[in-house]
């Protein structure tokens, strides 16, 4: 399993950077690539949960590995060709320069078929990887180290290819580490000593009964205590996954403006493009560390205000957007200063040390949205409804994730009203982030209203006599 994680390590950090690849390569707006890579990176996201559902039936583990790694592979081959690299120049006698010019219909037709292989890819990849971790593996602390152990390595391996600067060549390496993960998966010598048991079926075919019986008389219904329990603990995470969804596409907006405002901006010796996007990792994981070992998230006891949690997300969103709009203010003031704004690649005469604060609290509000996935994930249920909680988050981080695109098209339409400019131009020199960071703070407050009077009502009315929404009970391990 350790070369497959390895391989996925290598081939996020070669996706990570595909929207600055489509503003710089292929000459797309910002807001038109955000929204193709978004769509994808939640399409993505939500097919796992489909992948989930068929190695219950048809698919099984070791099988799922092998189509996930060769597509990986395959996809990650396809994109690397369709770059205007040197291989591909000597062959066709086309240029190989890094614009739009020096890529033809058949490069670009690479690069989607290519996306899409890379979304089966990846989704097959993730519902075999979940699956397999949890069996015989139910230690909380345990699964945590483990994430931030994997994620150091993440960060390790981004500070190892730093040096790897062409598209092509970047591709071509995740395309290899794939390339053998899918070798090592088909050996005969190898994979007849791999031991992959099929998990147990996830509880889908059981919450639907409950849910289709519900509609009969009392007397009618013939469902078990444990299926009747299964149905209620996946509603009850429904209803908190919704404002876990929509802090996912806070997390995601900002992640993808804050890379393009750091574009332009002056490097220095110590604070390169890679250097500011290795800190924020590095900020994310540190601040996992501390959780882990301090057990900060659970220092009341067995019990957890789930709308304290809440309330202390948004309250980081809202900071981490304030910053951003101050920095932008900035950042747009030295731009009509000195004149650079519509000069194609001239260096923003500002340091990129100035977004380092923003690029911290980013990190520490995906920290902080951990414990609300844990309180649910964590909660009392059968191992088989853990492991499909584990796929509908992902489906709705999915959601919250494609929400995004929606989220900037509306607000880019509110801003035209009265005859005024779009606060989203071609580039980020001539849009005005930092208004719609404000917006978003706004939207932020909104949100945890609505859904704060939401639950009180839904504990009133729908859970009368069961735990509220407001206050989750962690098991104990």
């Amino acid at each position: 399993m350790t070369v497959i994680h390895n391989a996925s390590i290598v081939q996020k950090y070669a996706l990570m950077f595909m929207i600055i690849y489509l503003t710089d390569v292929w000459g797309l707006g910002i807001t038109h690539a955000a929204g193709l890579i978004n769509i994808w990176f939640g399409m993505t996201k939500i097919l796992a949960l489909v992948f989930r559902v068929l190695m219950d039936y048809c698919i099984g583990s070791y099988s799922m590995l092998v189509i996930s790694s060769t597509a990986n592979a395959l996809g990650m081959g396809l994109l690397s060709i369709s770059t205007p690299s040197r291989l591909y120049s000597l062959i066709t006698g086309s240029c190989r320069e890094y614009n739009m010019k020096c890529i033809s219909e058949t490069q670009q037709s690479l690069f989607y078929l290519a996306l899409v292989l890379i979304m089966i890819g990846r989704s097959a990849c993730a519902a075999a990887m979940e699956t397999l971790n949890f069996i015989g593996n139910a230690d909380e602390k345990e699964l945590r180290q483990q994430f931030v152990k994997s994620g150091s390595g993440y960060a390790a391996v981004q500070a190892t290819l730093l040096v790897l600067t062409p598209w092509s060549v970047i591709f071509a390496v995740a395309s290899f580490y794939n390339s053998i993960a899918v070798s090592l998966l088909m050996e005969k010598s190898w994979s007849h000593k791999l031991y992959i048991s099929n998990p147990e079926r996830s509880p889908v075919k059981s919450v639907v009964r409950v849910f289709v019986t519900s509609k009969k008389r009392p007397r009618e219904m013939k469902i078990s205590d444990k299926e009747f329990e299964d149905a209620q603990v996946l509603v009850r995470m429904l209803l908190v996954g919704v404002i876990y969804a929509f802090f996912v596409l806070i997390s995601t907006i900002c992640t993808t403006y804050f890379y393009q405002q750091a574009k332009r901006l002056k490097p220095s010796i110590f604070f390169r493009f890679e250097f500011i996007e290795v800190s924020y990792l590095a900020w994310y994981f540190f601040y996992e560390e501390i959780r882990i070992k301090f057990k900060s998230d659970n220092r009341y006891g067995n019990k957890v205000d789930l709308r304290a949690l809440v309330m202390g997300a948004t309250i980081n969103a809202i900071t981490c957007c304030a910053i951003a709009a101050v920095v932008e203010r900035t950042r747009l003031g030295v731009i009509r200063k000195y004149g650079v704004g519509d000069i194609p690649g001239e260096i923003i005469p500002m340091s990129r040390f100035w977004l380092l604060p923003q690029f911290g609290m980013l990190g520490y509000f995906n920290t902080n949205l951990d414990p609300i996935r844990r309180v649910l994930f964590f909660e009392d249920a059968s191992l088989p409804m853990q492991n499909f909680k584990e796929f509908v988050f992902n489906g709705l981080i999915g959601v919250g994730v494609m929400s995004s695109v929606l989220v900037v098209y509306l607000v880019g339409k509110i801003s035209e009203m009265g005859g005024r400019p779009n606060w989203f131009q071609h580039d980020t020199e001539n849009s005005r982030l930092d208004l719609f960071y404000w917006a978003l703070i706004v939207l932020c407050i909104l949100f945890f209203n609505i859904w704060f009077h939401g639950s009180n009502y839904l504990n009133k009315r729908l859970y009368p006599r069961s735990r509220p929404l407001g206050e989750q009970k962690i098991r104990r391990r």
